[in-house]
């Protein structure tokens, strides 16, 4: 490739990527509708650490100003499970959204290294969320 074609084939390549990103833009480009209402799962497996709390909630209309219990679910069954077990969490009500693992003889269980965990979240219109994770070891 002569230095002449690679300059026009760099020019080009600018000129397309600048034009995709231009800083002036509607709403509407950024905000579709039908990313108004998702169920949004906040979980972080921290290994040798409590099974933490799972916070659920919804995307909003961003029009809107956020109000966190309006986007907060009450309602779902949610389950998180290793190799050998499954723990249940329950929505308690004392922080929106948020649900917390069910203690196990008494005590919550402790994230596992090098474990694979999955997890579960059922909500009441039939929708199934999932996702999965293997803890560093």
């Amino acid at each position: 490739m002569t230095s002449r074609s690679a300059l026009a084939t760099t020019l080009i390549a600018l000129a397309a990527l600048a034009a995709g990103c231009t800083p002036e833009r509607e709403d509407s480009e950024l905000f579709a509708p039908s990313g108004i209402g998702v169920t949004v799962v906040d979980a972080v497996l921290i290994v040798d650490r409590p099974l933490p709390a799972i916070r659920l909630s919804e995307t909003r209309d961003p029009s809107q100003p956020y109000d966190v219990q309006e986007a907060a679910i009450e309602v779902a069954t949610v389950i998180v499970r290793d190799p050998f077990r499954e723990y249940r969490y329950v929505y308690y009500g004392t922080r929106p959204g948020f649900f917390d693992p069910v203690p196990v003889d008494g005590e919550i269980p402790l994230v596992q290294p090098g474990t694979a965990y999955t997890l579960e979240v059922s909500l009441p219109d039939g929708a199934v969320v999932t996702a999965e994770t293997i803890t560093p070891s």
